[in-house]
């Protein structure tokens, strides 16, 4: 939204706490700013811009909610499944496995995503439920230099309970 000064912190607070970072219990006191949010549209997909990208050679789309909602057996939406030709890479598996958990190495997850068919050249979308999952997946392709990617703020929320549009389990 237009904000430059943004950062990560890779493990969260879980990880703060268990490098035994500096914390603080006391207040803080923020001095009030002016800030007008500006949106990207770019960075933004529309069911329409989706529809039109299936089954085009230079797309790739990633799921990336669990297994059990990529093939329907969750069911969240009107209908189960998942976009046509989409692949499934749960953003949880980003994630290393131990107590506080951080991104993957850049290797690792580059790996993860070209063993998947997405790939540097491709346009690449990514969806979840409700885009708060794949934002996850966004940031990390953005973060490997992935610059054509887009997310579906729609997601399956939108898709899933569109009657009209195409799905596959």
């Amino acid at each position: 939204y237009g904000a430059t000064k943004v950062s990560v912190l890779n493990g969260g607070f879980k990880k703060w706490q268990k490098e035994a970072q500096a914390t603080s219990t006391e207040e803080t006191k923020a001095t009030a700013a002016q800030f007008t949010a500006q949106t990207k549209p770019a960075i933004f997909a529309s069911k329409d811009d989706v529809l039109a990208a299936l089954n085009k050679p230079s797309v790739a789309i990633v799921d990336a909610r669990s297994p059990a909602e990529y093939t329907g057996n969750d069911l969240r939406a009107k209908r189960g499944g998942h976009i046509p030709g989409a692949v499934n890479i749960d953003w949880t598996t980003l994630f290393t496995s131990d107590d506080a958990p951080v991104l993957k190495s850049p290797a690792e997850l580059r790996k993860m995503y070209e063993d998947a068919g997405v790939t540097k050249d491709k346009e690449v979308f990514v969806y979840c439920q409700t885009h708060q999952r794949s934002s996850v997946t966004y940031l990390t392709l953005r973060l490997l230099g992935y610059d054509k990617v887009r997310g579906y703020d729609g997601s399956w929320l939108e898709w899933g309970n569109d009657p009209d549009v195409p799905i596959e389990k």
